[in-house]
């Protein structure tokens, strides 16, 4: 627990959590957890399973398609 409680009162700790703050922003993150499949992210109304599975497999069925 001290350790715990110097590492949250240290710089390193506030510089890499602040580093972290600054990239969920730059990525448009707004809750956690954050999935993204193929790039694109799956709104927080898609993370009940059967919407999560569904948005799974129609981005595997995409990939399946030949190339044009």
């Amino acid at each position: 627990v001290d350790k715990f409680k110097d590492d949250m009162a240290g710089m390193a700790v506030k510089t890499r959590v602040e580093a972290d703050v600054q990239r969920g922003n730059a990525l448009r993150l707004n809750s956690t957890p954050s999935f993204f499949i193929n790039g694109n992210p799956l709104p927080p109304e898609k993370l009940q399973y059967e919407s999560f599975r569904q948005a799974v497999e129609a981005e595997l069925a995409k990939a399946q398609q030949p190339r044009q």
